[in-house]
């Protein structure tokens, strides 16, 4: 994967693994923010762009893409609880 950041929130991106630790970014898969969930698509040369309308639909129709967002959303929630601890 290239240097490069989230396109939402600006945190630096240097790595990235499947859901299941499988898979390397490959052109056209779907990635997610960890900082602040947004999804992204790797391009051809590896860089991030947003997704286009019909490419967002098929990556939430995807159930690992559910519930590593809902994982994600719960782990940062916690975080920030204690945080405010």
């Amino acid at each position: 994967m290239r240097r490069s950041a989230c396109l939402c929130c600006g945190k630096r991106l240097d790595a990235a693994t499947g859901v299941t630790g499988k898979h390397k970014p490959s052109a056209g898969a779907a990635t997610i923010c960890l900082d602040c969930g947004h999804v992204m698509v790797f391009g051809e040369d590896l860089r991030l762009r947003n997704p286009s309308e019909e490419e967002r639909a098929d990556i939430e129709k995807q159930p690992a893409v559910a519930e590593a967002l809902m994982a994600m959303r719960m782990f940062n929630e916690e975080q920030r609880r204690k945080r405010r601890q």
